[in-house]
């Protein structure tokens, strides 16, 4: 049960690292040209919403049911998640700590997938 609970704590926590940054970023879009951002837009968070909500429904399914077919379907979204995000923490649009806090959340997630054992 403690296990679980962890988990839980640890995607709600991470689901608040998304928001936070899709907040900031949505407030702070306007700053830059739209010529400065290619492949940086700064709409991205449009771009890791699937990837994101996926994440947390295989999170859901895999706290009520912790099976390892669940676990590894849930491993496999965390992947997709980090893979989805990667580009973004190198986007130079964006300043240092936009970069980092980036960087810390997908740090977060490989935390979180490494320590996952699917039996």
């Amino acid at each position: 049960m403690f296990f679980i609970s962890n988990l839980i704590f640890t995607l709600m926590r991470n689901l608040f690292l998304l928001l936070a940054i899709v907040s900031f970023f949505s407030l702070n879009s306007c700053k830059k040209a739209a010529e400065d951002l290619i492949g940086c837009s700064p709409l991205w968070a449009l771009e890791v919403v699937d990837e994101a909500t996926a994440m947390s429904e295989a999170s859901t399914a895999y706290g009520q049911d912790p099976s390892p077919a669940n676990c590894l379907a849930y491993k496999a979204a965390c992947q997709d998640y980090i893979d989805v995000m990667e580009p973004f923490a190198n986007c130079s649009s964006f300043t240092a700590a936009e970069r980092e806090e980036i960087q810390s959340g997908i740090d977060d997630t490989q935390a979180d997938l490494d320590a996952l054992t699917c039996q």
